[in-house]
Parts: C-alpha cells; structure tokens; sequence
C-alpha cells in the first residue's frame, strides 16, 4: 500500500464519498465514475510499485484527464451572484477535479516527491539565511522576503492598473462559503500542485531560482483564459507564493498566503472582474 495504514481508512472513505457526492450531484458522469474508479486502483495499489518515470508521467495525465475531458466538473452551488455593483457576475462551484486531485497529492506527497528530506528534516532556506555568518547572505534573507512581499502587495495594483478589476469594497452575503471553498480546496490544490509537488520536484534538479520562476510562469500559464495581463499579474503572485514556500519550507504559509491575496481581491476590488457596461 502506498497510503500510510493509519490514513487509509480516511483515504478510501474520501475517495468513495467524493465520487459519490459527485455522481449524485451531476458533477461526474459514469464514464468520469469509471475514470475515476481506474485512478483511485493505480493510486492505492500500483503507485508505489511504479518507477518513477511512469509514476510522474501517469500522474500529470491524470491532472491533465482530470481538467480537459468532460466527464468530471464543477457543480454550482450559487449562481448570478455579484459582489457589488461593478463586479461581474459570478458563480460559486465546487470543483471535484480539484478535490480528487487534492486527496491524491496530500496522501502520495511521498511518493510524487521522492529523495527529498521531510519538512522535518529539511532546514528551511529563512532559517540557513538567518543564522549565516557572511553579512551578505544575511541581506539576502532581507531580499528575499522584501521580493516576496512585494510580488504579494503588488498584482491587484497592476491588476487595477491593467483594467482587469476596479476598486469596489465589498462584503458579499456568501463570502462563508466563498471563503471555506477557496481557502480548503481551490487554493490548497493549486499550491500542493504548484510549490509542493512541480516547484519541490524542480528544486532537486536544478537551483532554486530556476525552478522558482518556471514554477510561477507555468502557475500564470494556468491562468491565461484571463489573458496576457492575466498571466503577468499570476506570474508574480506565483513569485511570492513560491518565495514564501522556500523562505519557510512550509506549504501553508504558500496557501495561507494565495487565500489573503483572494480575499483581499474579493473585499477590495471588483470581483471575479469588471462587470460589462
């Protein structure tokens, strides 16, 4: 077994559950059940037997089968809703792509990313900046973390300036349930896929920086139905999460900070954009 025999009853139990939440909801059609029923075999049983090569090739097939095909979606929990007058129309889905992919990089972490020391084991690149002797490596401790505030504060500025969002303070009814969904799965899912699993894997292969800015171009990539501003703006917001992630070796710093910069864009602009005049 690839799960810890701790964990596994969890594991099996979300697996199911989440299939058949999705199955009843509309979400996920027989077809998406049965590819779904096909992941969840190689996942609890083959995985750990595979070489890794194979293991990494199936599991980036599986991101990408899981988003493209459609037989697994998004089931819409609220619809027509407008944080303010400005903003655009918007509706809040629950995403199980997201949550299947969730449950598999929580519970095979150690399996997608292979010699490479646990959280535990690993000093966090703050603490070997910190207690350093040069006086260099000390201001670049500096640096680094001004870098990551600043590519933090910075995207809804430039989204702003950009003419993706305007100004509009807001407090909509359904931030709760807004809040619980982007915090525990759309954000956790990205940063687990993006700093936990390809930034981590790429950090063994290469220097850091290299894999730090591959990771955020490939993060705005993600996000380029918004367009090239679009793909700017997330590419820097992808900078400070990655920043904050190897600054402090832990991935919920990077997800706690991806749902600030959400919440600050729903409170403070319009959100998801500019409502059509």
């Amino acid at each position: 077994m690839s799960v810890p025999s701790a964990q596994s009853w969890l594991y099996h139990s979300l697996w199911l559950l989440v299939a058949i939440a999705g199955f009843l909801l509309g979400a996920i059609s027989g077809i998406g059940i049965l590819l779904v029923g096909i992941a969840y075999i190689y996942y609890s049983r083959l995985a750990s037997l595979s070489p890794a090569p194979l293991m990494h090739g199936l599991f980036i097939a599986t991101v990408v089968a899981f988003h493209l095909l459609p037989w697994i979606n998004d089931y819409t929990i609220f619809s027509d809703l407008s944080a303010g007058p400005l903003s655009r129309s918007y509706e809040l889905r629950l995403s199980f792509e997201n949550l299947f992919l969730l449950i598999i990089l929580y519970f095979h972490h150690h399996l997608l990313i292979q010699n490479q020391p646990s959280n535990n084991q690993q000093r966090s690149l703050d603490e070997r900046l910190r207690y350093a002797s040069n006086t260099s490596l000390t201001k670049s401790r500096l640096a680094l973390w001004s870098t990551a505030i600043i590519c933090m504060v910075a995207p809804l500025p430039l989204a702003d300036a950009f003419g993706l969002i305007d100004r509009e303070l807001a407090f909509p009814w359904w931030l709760p349930w807004w809040a619980a969904i982007n915090l525990f799965i759309t954000c956790s899912t990205e940063e687990w896929l993006f700093r936990g699993y390809i930034q981590r894997h790429l950090n063994q292969r290469m220097p850091q920086i290299y894999a730090l800015l591959f990771t955020s171009i490939l993060f705005g990539l993600a996000h380029s139905g918004g367009g090239i501003a679009y793909v700017l703006v997330a590419s820097i917001a992808g900078i400070g999460y990655g920043l904050i992630y190897s600054l402090s070796n832990r991935l919920i710093y990077a997800i706690l900070a991806h749902f600030a910069l959400n919440l600050c864009h729903l409170l403070l602009f319009t959100y998801p954009g500019i409502a059509a005049r």
